[in-house]
């Protein structure tokens, strides 16, 4: 049996004892990595030196802190921020893997251009990157879409365009994450509901908690605080005079609408049916989030018209949150 000092690069040659032949004087004690060889044959090689990887263990019971693919967000013309999170980087063959964490949010600016110098009117790409010997990543924007230039194990995570003022484009900024469904929470109304005159004004101001009517809430408990929440509304009504519906949701006791959105009814008691995914925005926590739906007209009826219910509940009206996390 003997050992390389290239694990775990490489799987170590095992041999048995043959008993009457072999001593354990033979063999090396001192190489702890000897004794390990079936382990890895097991887990897998990373491909990499243990110096380069966080241990096995940390990343499964650390994950729950920092779970989820890396996120990109506008800052600012020349900023963009990644946040906390957990990310796979290879080799350009997938032969070398490297588990990496970014424990906080990072800036990343042009000084992280992987060759050459600000362009205008360029889409630019945003790799995570694993190449020094640490557990945490770094990151490199490159014109590349495949592979930036002057690294060895990365991931790309997103992209965003810089315009001709060579500025970037806060619209343009996207990360490139893959979801998958955790949980759908939805609160069905097929009564009547029926309010009069209640205003949301249509000014430049954030609409507030107190402004407007209440129509519907839902509540859920999120499974996990870095999944994304999607909130959708999808309900039919019947205006009292001819009037716009400024929409608005509420999260918990926050009293600046989370979203907003303007409809508009054709004429008076005319029916229109109407249905939104409104809010997105991370979890946050694991605790009970209410989401309130708000509307702001000159009266209206939902699920009828003139206060009263039509189609026999049959013509219903939701509030639903399917919460996602990061696959």
């Amino acid at each position: 049996m003997s050992g390389t000092s290239n694990f775990p690069q490489a799987v170590d040659n095992y041999t048995p004892l043959v008993d009457g032949v072999d001593v354990i004087q033979a063999d090396d004690e001192n190489n702890s990595y000897v004794a390990h060889n079936k382990t890895q044959t097991f887990i897998g090689s990373s491909g990499a030196p243990q110096s380069h990887n966080t241990d096995l263990l940390a990343q499964i019971f650390g994950a729950k802190e920092v779970l989820g693919t890396i996120q990109l967000s506008y800052v600012d013309q020349g900023t963009i921020r990644a946040s906390a999170g957990i990310v796979v980087c290879e080799n350009g063959t997938g032969t070398l893997r490297k588990l990496r964490k970014n424990t906080s949010t990072v800036n990343i600016t042009f000084a992280d251009l992987d060759t050459g110098s600000e362009q205008a009117s360029t889409r630019y790409y945003v790799y995570a990157v694993a190449d020094a010997t640490a557990t945490t990543v770094t990151f490199k924007i490159s014109t590349n879409p495949t592979t930036p230039s002057g690294v060895t194990s990365y991931k790309r995570i997103g992209h965003f365009f810089n315009d001709a003022s060579s500025n970037i484009v806060q619209k343009s900024v996207t990360s490139e994450i893959s979801w998958k469904l955790a949980q759908i929470v939805e609160k069905r109304y097929s009564d009547a509901i029926t309010i009069s005159y209640a205003e949301i004004p249509s000014d430049d101001t954030i609409p507030q908690s107190t402004e407007g009517a209440l129509a519907m809430t839902v509540e859920i408990t999120p499974k996990k605080p870095t999944n994304v929440l999607v909130v959708e509304h999808g309900y039919w009504t019947s205006t009292t005079p001819m009037s716009g519906m400024i929409v608005c949701i509420f999260k918990d006791s926050e009293a600046n609408a989370a979203a907003v959105w303007n409809e508009i009814q054709a004429a008076s008691h005319s029916y229109g049916s109407y249905k939104q995914s409104f809010y997105y925005g991370a979890a946050g926590g694991v605790n009970e989030i209410s989401f309130k739906l708000r509307i702001g007209s000159g009266g209206f009826t939902i699920n009828g018209a003139g206060g009263s219910r039509r189609f026999g509940g049959a013509g219903y009206s939701f509030m639903r949150v399917k919460e996602y996390e990061p696959s």
